[in-house]
């Protein structure tokens, strides 16, 4: 299946708003524009070329047999389609949905207590409607060392509601060749107009526009001085201790991380974070 054809499990989060990666208009350009070509990373080299040790993990956790993902069209929409990283097929004959990310250590609490990104979440329920199956696996190897797994049971009102979202995108912007009403992220812009041709252009926006931004930019700037005086007033507090509570209502820690494989950096770094009690870590 060729890739501009399809809206795919890629493409449903972005959709949805919920992509890091990329958003409405990234999947639009990718769909009506021959020249739009998206850079490979480092890593989704390194994703791809770990998937199967991930993927063999998983086999070996639950005795399971793997059998390689296929391409799938949707039954009724041709412009509906996806490929799951592989199928698994159960002792009894029962199969499932596997699906295998790889991220960094700086995004394990994305994983923690059973829970993942909402764009893989998605995802995974993309392929359970594709296949019609009822159960699904995220397998993740964060940071080349900690192997997590994440059950995941179809939704058939999500995915209901996922199929009503893509078809309306496909038939109001892509068949019309018509942009969706959003903001091109800066990746974006980058690939749509990656050549200037010496020539000067007359903008519309008035002078008042750039002092705009540059107060803006200015305001960045003091805020963002002021949130670091803060963290370290509170990291001179602590000292050398991991954790520190301020009244009844926030947790504070500042945790010794190693950094694995690293030549250049430091092979360690104390990672600040703040807990607001009853809620989960998140970094600050």
């Amino acid at each position: 299946m060729e890739r501009s054809k399809y809206l795919g499990g890629s493409d449903i989060a972005a959709l949805c708003g919920v992509s890091r990666y990329k958003g409405e208009y990234e999947v639009w350009l990718s769909k009506v524009s021959e020249a739009y070509q998206r850079k490979d990373t480092n890593a989704c080299e390194w994703g791809r070329r770990l998937e199967k040790v991930v993927a063999d993990k998983f086999a070996e956790e639950h005795a399971f047999d793997l059998v390689p993902g296929r391409a799938i069209c949707h039954r009724k929409h041709a412009f509906i389609g996806g490929t799951p990283d592989f199928i698994y097929v159960e002792a009894d004959g029962s199969q499932g949905v596997l699906e295998v990310k790889t991220t960094n250590a700086y995004n394990a609490h994305d994983w923690d207590n059973g829970d993942c990104p909402d764009e893989y979440r998605l995802q995974v329920q993309w392929y359970l409607m594709l296949t019609g199956l009822t159960n699904a696996y995220l397998a993740v190897l964060i940071g080349g060392q900690d192997y997590r797994e994440v059950k995941i049971v179809a939704d058939l009102c999500l995915q209901k509601n996922l199929l009503t979202i893509a078809c309306n995108f496909w038939h109001n912007h892509v068949e019309t060749k018509t942009p969706p009403s959003c903001e091109m992220k800066a990746e974006t812009i980058a690939l749509v107009y990656d050549k200037d041709d010496g020539s000067t252009k007359q903008l519309s926006r008035p002078a008042s526009f750039i002092e705009t931004l540059k107060a803006k930019e200015a305001e960045i700037k003091r805020i963002e001085a002021e949130v670091e005086a803060m963290k370290n007033e509170i990291k001179q507090a602590l000292g050398e201790s991991t954790f520190g509570l301020i009244g009844n209502r926030f947790l504070v820690e500042w945790k010794t991380v190693n950094r694995k494989g690293c030549e250049v950096k430091p092979t360690s770094y104390r990672q600040f974070r703040i807990k607001e009690i009853g809620t989960k870590l998140v970094e600050a």
